[in-house]
């Protein structure tokens, strides 16, 4: 402790006010963080104390540290934590959703396509030129193909209701993924006010 004081009050002597500024600078790159989601808050305020113990030399603990900053600093990790994870859900689910959407749209256009197919090929058999074993086979055969295509027909809205209810079930996440982002927001300004506060109290520390 006395080498550290001998060693601020060399410095004001021989810098003045400039010392003011040398050590201001020190405190502001000690404290100057890029948090990181793969950060650990306890290497982060281990590598602040150690920065600002050596460039300061002020009789500073590293609880001190951990009470200033340890808090919101976690808060902060765990908010960037939750946003990734909630990101990657949100891109995953909007893959599901839109292999969903194409199938509902595939299965929509086969339908169709078998109707179309179908109707346009059933044709009322001509009774005037036929004889009456042939015109009793047509007759079969057209009442047959008719009978499947309303069948057919009659399975749509069932098929159309299994879609609604698969669509109703389709979800994107968007307002939740806003919601964590506005979390990581507000978990980045509280860390910003604690380090400015902290760095307020160590300039106040060094000036007295």
């Amino acid at each position: 402790m006395e080498t550290k004081l001998i060693y601020l009050i060399l410095l004001h002597f021989l810098m003045g006010s400039g010392a003011n500024v040398y050590l201001a600078d020190n405190v502001f790159s000690c404290t100057n963080i890029d948090v990181q989601k793969s950060d650990n808050s306890d290497q982060i305020i281990t590598d602040v104390y150690k920065c600002l113990d050596k460039a300061l030399l002020i009789n500073l603990k590293k609880s001190t540290v951990q009470e200033a900053i340890g808090s919101s600093l976690h808060s902060y990790i765990h908010a960037l934590h939750n946003y990734e994870h909630q990101t990657l859900y949100v891109d995953e689910t909007n893959k599901v959703t839109r292999h969903e959407l194409t199938a509902i749209q595939q299965d929509a256009m086969t339908t169709l396509n078998r109707i179309n197919y179908i109707t346009k090929n059933i044709r009322l058999p001509a009774t005037y030129r036929l004889s009456n074993d042939r015109l009793i086979t047509e007759t079969n055969t057209f009442i047959q193909t008719l009978k499947q295509t309303v069948s057919l027909i009659d399975t749509i809205p069932l098929l159309l209701d299994e879609h609604i209810d698969t669509m109703t079930n389709l979800t994107l996440p968007l307002s939740t993924l806003k919601d964590y982002e506005h979390q990581k927001n507000n978990a980045y300004q509280d860390l910003d006010i604690a380090l400015n506060t902290f760095q307020q109290f160590i300039l106040q520390q060094i000036h007295q």
